[in-house]
């Protein structure tokens, strides 16, 4: 059988479904914006964090590398064993800067990448943010068209007009 206008308990439950979709909407968009801070504030941390320990380590291996160089420079030692000991650590010492350079350069270029992620997720966020504040105007709009609808077809069908 045809039917004119809508059940109107049928419209209070979609009201009411909207409102629950517009609450949802809030809901993913605060989650959304927690859960992005929280792993660009854990990626550069860890970033930072790891550079500091290579940091250290590097620059315990640098001292221990400059103490044997003092301690070749300052023994009763001459000759060709000492001559050959002197470039071989010079070499080394060349070699250990090399590596710490490559270090904090790798470094560097990974720290770049960071940031560079971090505003890819902090943009996305953002127009996720936009996305979703548009979504929740949109349902509170449905919402109250149907309560609308809903009244004046209780205004018009039970209420007389």
């Amino acid at each position: 059988m045809p039917m004119l206008g809508a059940q109107l308990e049928d419209l209070e439950a979609l009201r009411d479904q909207l409102t629950r979709t517009a609450e949802a909407i809030g809901n993913a968009s605060t989650n959304a914006t927690a859960e992005t801070a929280s792993v660009v504030g854990a990626v550069r941390d860890a970033s930072t964090l790891a550079l500091t320990r290579v940091s250290a380590t590097m620059d315990t291996l640098s001292g221990s590398v400059h103490e044997s160089a003092n301690r070749a420079a300052n023994a009763g030692w001459t000759g060709a064993n000492q001559v050959r000991f002197l470039e071989a650590h010079g070499e080394f010492s060349s070699a250990m800067g090399e590596v710490d350079a490559a270090t904090r350069e790798a470094f560097d270029q990974f720290q770049l990448n960071v940031n560079q992620m971090a505003e890819t997720l902090e943009s996305f966020q953002s127009n996720l943010q936009l996305s979703l504040t548009r979504a929740t105007e949109s349902t509170q709009t449905m919402a109250r068209a149907v309560e609308g609808q809903r009244s004046n077809l209780d205004m018009a069908m039970n209420q007389g007009l």
